[in-house]
């Protein structure tokens, strides 16, 4: 499992999927020295990185995420960077970006 460090925890990221299949990222707290000593639980959940979408039809391994949360974007490119997600990044309309996972 892929682990980054966002907002002061040491997170696992997990794909899952919504409701209507769109996939999502979680973040859950990791197993890890630095979270035991500032009393995260491991599998604690952090976030979730997309948004849901439901009356889109995303294809295979796509999903969204708001242009408002910039520091969101921040994290996508910091996982492209360290090569644990193949991110394809692409504007789309109402305000949200399209990734391919």
């Amino acid at each position: 499992m892929n682990t980054v460090h966002f907002c002061g925890y040491d997170c696992d990221v997990r794909k899952i999927q919504y409701p209507n299949q769109q996939l999502a990222l979680e973040l859950v707290a990791s197993d890890t020295k630095n979270n035991s000593q500032q009393g995260i639980i491991p599998g604690e959940p952090v976030c979730v990185a997309t948004v849901c979408l439901p009356d889109f039809k995303f294809k295979p391994h796509q999903s969204a995420i708001s242009e408002i949360t910039l520091s969101w974007l921040v994290f996508w490119m910091y996982l492209k960077k360290q090569k644990l997600l193949n991110a394809q990044v692409s504007n789309y309309p109402r305000g949200m970006y399209l990734f391919l996972l």
